[in-house]
Parts: structure tokens; sequence; C-alpha cells
């Protein structure tokens, strides 16, 4: 069988990315209020981390060490996290643009 690093690495990287699109989409519009986005990076999210959990089940089935699940253990974890953010992205057209103690939620969001 073909090595799947590549693959997974360039998936793996494709998912960082999608992530750090939606929070920045996140910030820019609890900054400016205004929205044109159109969310396909969540859609696309979606999609790679399903077959990016299959082409790493299949890659620890194709190796001879089934200690390494490091592929694995992330696409199982970044789903994880996109579960928590697909929901802060249904309520963050809802969230109050400052906290009582002053501090800019996008300013916050950003570090």
């Amino acid at each position: 069988m073909p090595c799947l690093d590549s693959k997974l690495l360039a998936m793996r990287a494709e998912i960082e990315n999608n992530f750090k699109a939606i929070f920045e989409e996140m910030i820019s519009y609890l900054q400016f209020e205004k929205m044109s986005w159109d969310g396909s990076e969540i859609t696309e999210t979606a999609a790679l981390l399903e077959e990016g959990k299959k082409l790493a089940f299949r890659d620890i089935e194709n190796r001879l060490s089934a200690g390494d699940t490091f592929y694995y253990d992330y696409f199982s974890m970044r789903a994880k996290q996109f579960e928590i953010l697909e929901g802060a992205c249904r309520l963050w057209h809802r969230s109050p643009i400052w906290w009582n103690s002053g501090c800019s939620l996008p300013v916050f969001w950003k570090k």
C-alpha cells in the first residue's frame, strides 16, 4: 500500500487553514458587525475531517507497528473541536460585542 503521509499532511494543513479562516470571520463579524462570509469552510472542514479519519484509520491498518496513531488522534481531536466551533458559529451573531469588564470579545479571541 502507498504511504498516506503526504495526503494526510495536506489534509491537516487545509483543516488548519479552515479553522483559521473561521476564527478570522468570527472576529471580523464581532469587530465590524458585518457578514460577508458564505460559510464554505464549515462544510469543507466537516468533509475533510471525515475523510481524514478514514484515511488515518487505513494508515494504521497498513503499518507494521500498531503504536503510531498520530494522524487518527489528530483528526479525532480536531473533530471534537470542530463540533464546539460549529456550535459557536451558530451563536456568534448573538454574542455581545463588549463584555461588562470592557474587554472587547474580538480582541480576546485574537489572543
